[in-house]
């Protein structure tokens, strides 16, 4: 699941453990280095232990609060997601693509992105990004109908004996093998 905002996820926390019946509250925080949050925790409002300094206490003003925690496993993490900023534009990819084509190396291309950018820091997205979009490119280029034929292919080359045929249909989709 989504959510806009923390609060969001909260209200959606909180309306679902009612319908489950517990009570819910914020659990943990995660800080990065530049001190943003970048994840929650809820949790059940029974979730852990009290500690056992504050159980053995015996020099207290009040009375001992009832213990109501008992250690439940509920719990929904919410993760910032937006802000990444590692995601290659459409035009970047065909950019990409055609230099590619034309047999400059994926370093290369970065410099010339870095260099039209104005600096390396100020690309938003990294060298293994590419090698990650150039692998998915090559993935989609030729799907399961290639692959078979190509082990078909493979196959005849390797027994003089083995005959096959196929017809392809609308779409390259592999209508009739024999």
């Amino acid at each position: 699941m989504e959510f806009s905002s923390p609060q969001e996820a909260s209200g959606f926390y909180n309306n679902y453990s009612r319908l489950k019946g517990f009570a819910s509250r914020r659990g943990k925080t995660v800080r990065n280095t530049a001190g943003e949050i970048v994840r929650y925790t809820f949790v059940c409002n029974r979730q852990g232990f009290r500690e056992k300094k504050w159980l053995e206490k015996v020099d207290r003003k009040r009375e001992h609060k009832a213990v109501t925690r008992c250690g439940c496993l509920a719990e929904m993490r919410i993760k910032r997601k937006e802000g990444s900023g590692r995601k290659i534009s459409e035009v970047e990819v065909a950019q990409l693509t055609s230099m590619r084509e034309i047999g400059i190396s994926i370093p290369k291309i970065y410099e010339s992105f870095a260099a039209q950018l104005g600096g390396f820091n100020l690309v938003t997205f990294t060298k293994q990004d590419m090698y990650n979009e150039i692998r998915k490119q090559r993935g989609l280029q030729g799907g399961d109908v290639s692959a078979a034929v190509g082990y078909l292919e493979g196959l005849a080359r390797m027994d003089g004996k083995m005959f096959w045929r196929y017809k392809l249909g609308s779409g390259q989709h592999l209508c009739n093998l024999f």
